[in-house]
């Protein structure tokens, strides 16, 4: 499965939808801690370093310079 900021991917399974992948949100709290350990990295009203809504995504390369994994 592949997910990219606020995308999803559904499956219809017996009429219903499933949502098989989680959005990466800021306010998330394991996304917050991820976004908090990285150097200069914070969350502010549920944004990144107060700007960003989406914590992982396409087009957003001022904000992958500040997190460095590792």
């Amino acid at each position: 499965m592949v997910n990219a900021g606020d995308s999803r991917a559904a499956l219809i399974r017996a009429g219903a939808i499933e949502f098989i992948t989680k959005e990466h949100k800021p306010d998330d709290a394991d996304e917050a801690a991820r976004i908090e350990n990285s150097p200069g990295g914070f969350v502010l009203n549920g944004r990144v370093n107060g700007d960003l809504n989406v914590s992982r995504g396409f087009g957003d390369g001022r904000f992958k310079q500040v997190y460095k994994p590792g």
